[in-house]
């Protein structure tokens, strides 16, 4: 694929440019939140009830979101 054909996203929305200081913040606090769930859930899966797995995949769905909104933060992907 020719980076023509590529998408543009504008990201204006989240950050002023892919050197806006906010993404370091926002990387630091999302590996927080990655770090806490880990602690939280190591070794415990074979005892949580069934609707304590839905929360915790509740949990790392939207620390997932995050992070994928964050790769998507890398230059080129400004318009």
């Amino acid at each position: 694929m020719k980076k023509s054909e590529l998408p543009v996203w504008d990201l204006s929305r989240f950050y002023l440019s892919p050197s806006d200081p906010q993404i370091e913040k926002d990387m630091k606090r999302l590996a927080k939140g990655y770090q806490a769930f880990q602690k939280k859930y190591k070794n415990t899966v074979s005892t949580l009830s069934s609707s304590e797995i839905e929360n915790a995949l509740t949990e790392l769905q939207k620390l997932n979101v995050k992070q994928y909104r964050r790769s998507l933060c890398l230059p080129g992907f400004f318009q």
